[in-house]
Parts: C-alpha cells; structure tokens; sequence
C-alpha cells in the first residue's frame, strides 16, 4: 500500500516537474458551454423517426482538443481525431439518439447491429442523419500521465448538422444544426470519449426544441383542421369523352395532368375544374406559395397556392387565368378489389412528365386516421400529387405516398387520398353550371 502511494506521488511529481521545466507551446483550445433547451412537449401523434447514419466531417488528425494533467491541468498534448488514443467508431451513437428521442415522447426505428433489412421502415415517411462537423474536448489527469482517467476531469463541445430525408420525395428536406456540450465531467474510470458521447446527446435534445423539426414530424391529425371558406369550382362532367376504344379517356386523361415545380423539387397534380383549380399533395407544394406547372405539351403556367391541409395531405393551386380542360370527377365508393385503375403523373425525374402506370384496387386502407385507397398499381417519387383514374377517365384518388423498405425498394403498396375527401378537407364546391366568359 505504502509503495502504491509512493509511485503514484513519483508519477504527478515527475510530470508536475516535466511541466515546469518545458513549458507548453500549444495553443490553447476553447470548450464553448452550450445552453440547453427543453424539447418541445409531444401533445399529439408524431411520425417514427428512421434512424440511418450518423457520420463525422472533420479531417483525420485535426486537432480537436488537449491532454492535460498535473495539479494545474497544464496541457502536454494535444487531441487528434482518429489518431493516438481517441480512435472512436461513431456507430453507438445511435444509442444516444434513440434514448433522447424516445424519452421526448417519439417512436424510434432502426437498430444500429441489425444484420438485416427492417420491414418496419415502411412506417416511417422521413430517414435522419446527423453529420458532426465539430468537436472541442479537453481531459485533466490530476494523479497520472495523459490518457489515465482514474482520477481527472473533462469537458466536450459538438456541433451536429441534422438532415431529415423524403422517403416521398427522395431528398433532403431539413437541414438544422444545434450544438450540446459537458463540463467539469468526472471520468471515475470512464473511457476517455464519454464526454463527446455526453455532447452529442445534449445536441440531440437540442434539435427537439427546433419547432421546424417538431412541425415536420408531429400528426395533425389530433389537432384542430383548420376551417376553409367554400370555393366553387366550375367542372365539366363530360371533360373526358367516351370512344369505342376503351383507353382513350385514359390517354386524353394524360393532358389534365401536370409536372408541379416548388422550390428544389417536383411532383404532379391535376387541373380539376375549367377555371384553372389544381389538386396536389401538401408535401408536393411544401411551403412555397407560387408554383410552376408544365402541361404534357410542354407549355409552362404559373400558379399559386392557396390553401393546403398537411394532415389529410391536399393542396390547391389556382393556375394562372385561361380556359382549361379538367378531369371528370369520380367517387371512390365506386371502387372494388379488382377494379383496374390507372396512374399519371412524373415519376423520379421531370422528364418523365405525364406517365402512365396500370395496376388494380387491392382494398381501402387507414393509416394515422386517414383513409386510403390501396392500389398495386406503379408510383414513384415524383407521382405524388397525380390522380388515379379509372378506364372511363374518372379521377377517384390523388398519390399519397408509396410503402418503401429501409432500402427504398417498393413493395407494391401504394395509398391514394379519396378524391372526394380531398374535395371536402379543401372545402370545394363543385358546379355543372357553365363557366362564364
């Protein structure tokens, strides 16, 4: 016991001495505090969070930080990332993520060791990713050389960059970054990365506070709907003319119906009434207030958007004043298992503008409160917003969102909005009468 005692005070006296005579040149490094904000409280409903990836943006070798040790914490090397004694695989990061979103009150997908594909990201409309593109750290060794966490004490800094992937849309659609640090963290035998790990989580809990990430993924399905004034719309029923061959109104179908431009993405909806109103989805249109549309011929129209309803996922859109030749509208009811139903729209990319799938009825489906029409037939990112018709030409459904595994493969579940519930959440009221000049 004596001679334990003894080596440990030869050890801080030699390194108390080392760090006299050879003064540090290193430049000091700054642990900034971060303050922390309470997560927003989970009132309603929230979509599950998919968990991907987590990654570091910072150069191999980069100094991030400093040893220090001795009575005084004087520095006596610095920290490098992935080099020497801080060599970290950022994959148990995951665990972090997770138990700061679930103790907010969100349901977490994903299992960082899962050794094979998870069906259960079909529930999830949105993947999350977080970037880290800095740290700051700092250890002090009292009794011992740098890298004995026996007895000292540290401090960490994390900058994260969150990004929020459309499994819909295939794209990034929420970029935010928030920062989390510890201080005066007692090691006790810790591994030397706790406190990083520390960092990270109070950057996670810090985005729960973001209201823009909270109104991506919160269900308004428990929410107050938002009331409408009525509008009327002047339809034509007989828009789409019978012939004797049967694919006729389908293919004329194909002129009603329009690639939609909103800010960095695309998607399709459909003119539905003679004076120019079009129907899409929400997140088609996203929170931009003017769009451009481009019809099957290639002419291009301006519209804007006048009201959309986020929780049934509807939009509409006024174009730009003409005479326009609109879809005959249906009613889902009509719809049986079996019934042939065709899609337009543009699927992946814009040059695919107007295209048209096959399929069939497979049922009537609920999800988060909402009712959907299930069909097999062919959609893709790019497809939402564009109608489903029947062989008559009758629009029964607008694209919602097609069911994907974790790696964005479709699984032949695709979910269109009743066309006449999405006339009722946007409060339209269809005429006969004819449109005046």
């Amino acid at each position: 016991m004596k001679n334990s005692i003894f080596c440990n005070f030869a050890r801080w006296l030699l390194l108390s001495l080392m760090i006299f005579i050879l003064p540090s040149c290193l430049e000091p490094v700054v642990v900034p505090q971060v303050t922390v904000n309470e997560p927003i409280e989970v009132t309603s409903s929230v979509r599950p969070v998919m968990l991907k990836k987590v990654m570091v943006k910072i150069p191999r070798g980069t100094v991030i930080g400093q040893f220090k040790a001795g009575m005084f914490c004087e520095p006596i090397d610095n920290i490098k990332w992935q080099s020497g004694s801080l060599n970290w695989d950022v994959d148990d990061l995951s665990a972090v993520i997770r138990e700061e979103f679930e103790a907010a009150g969100y349901k977490v997908l994903g299992e960082s060791d899962s050794l094979f594909d998870d069906f259960r990201a079909a529930e999830a409309d949105y993947y999350l990713g977080a970037l880290i593109t800095m740290i700051k750290y700092e250890t002090c060794c009292f009794d011992g050389f740098a890298g004995d966490t026996s007895d000292g004490k540290g401090k960490a800094y994390v900058e994260v960059e969150w990004q929020v992937y459309s499994k819909r849309l295939r794209d990034v659609v929420l970029k935010l970054k928030s920062e989390g640090s510890v201080q005066d963290f007692n090691f006790q035998n810790a591994d030397l990365l706790e406190p990083v790990r520390m960092a990270f989580g109070q950057a996670a809990h810090n985005l729960l506070a973001e209201k823009e990430f909270y109104d991506l993924f919160v269900l308004e399905t428990d929410m107050v709907r938002q009331e409408f004034s009525p509008i009327t719309i002047h339809v034509k029923p007989d828009a789409i003319s019978t012939e004797n061959d049967a694919t006729s109104p389908v293919n004329k179908a194909r002129l009603s119906v329009l690639t939609i431009y909103a800010g960095d993405f695309h998607g399709s909806g459909f003119v539905i009434s003679q004076d120019g109103y079009v129907l899409t989805n929400q997140h088609v249109v996203n929170k931009a207030k003017t769009i451009t549309a481009k019809t099957l011929t290639g002419r291009e129209l301006l519209g804007e958007v006048i009201r959309v309803d986020r929780a049934k996922d509807v939009a509409l859109i006024k174009l730009e004043k003409d005479i326009y030749e609109p879809l005959t509208i249906g009613n889902s009811s009509d719809l049986q298992a079996g019934t042939e139903v065709y899609s337009i729209g543009s699927p992946l990319l814009d040059k695919y503008g107007q295209s048209l799938s096959q399929g069939i009825v497979s049922g009537i489906q609920t999800e988060n409160g909402n009712r959907y029409i299930q069909s097999d037939v062919s959609i893709h990112p790019g497809n939402s917003g564009g109608p489903l018709i029947t062989v008559d030409g009758k629009v029964v459904g607008v694209a919602a969102m097609g069911v994907l595994t974790n790696e964005g493969l479709g699984v032949g579940i695709n979910l269109f909005i009743p066309i006449e519930e999405a006339i009722k959440t946007l409060n339209l009221l269809p005429s006969n009468e004819k449109l005046s000049d």
